[in-house]
């Protein structure tokens, strides 16, 4: 599974829920406060890890709402 496989398949988990009504991705400076749907999951990248054949990726998962 690539990074973006990751990223693609919480977004589809996102857009499946039936309460949340909004999803983005990227650095905070990317949170879209004032033009999102809430609520809105918004998924923060913040490391990664490599150790021989395996890739560990970390997120910061921030849920807002009104």
């Amino acid at each position: 599974m690539t990074y973006q496989d990751v990223v693609n398949r919480i977004k589809d988990i996102a857009d499946q829920h039936k309460m949340i009504a909004d999803f983005g991705y990227g650095n905070l400076s990317d949170i879209k406060a004032d033009e999102a749907s809430y609520p809105y999951l918004f998924l923060n990248p913040s490391s990664h890890t490599r150790t021989g054949q395996t890739i560990i990726y970390r997120f910061n998962m921030i849920m807002m709402d009104m």
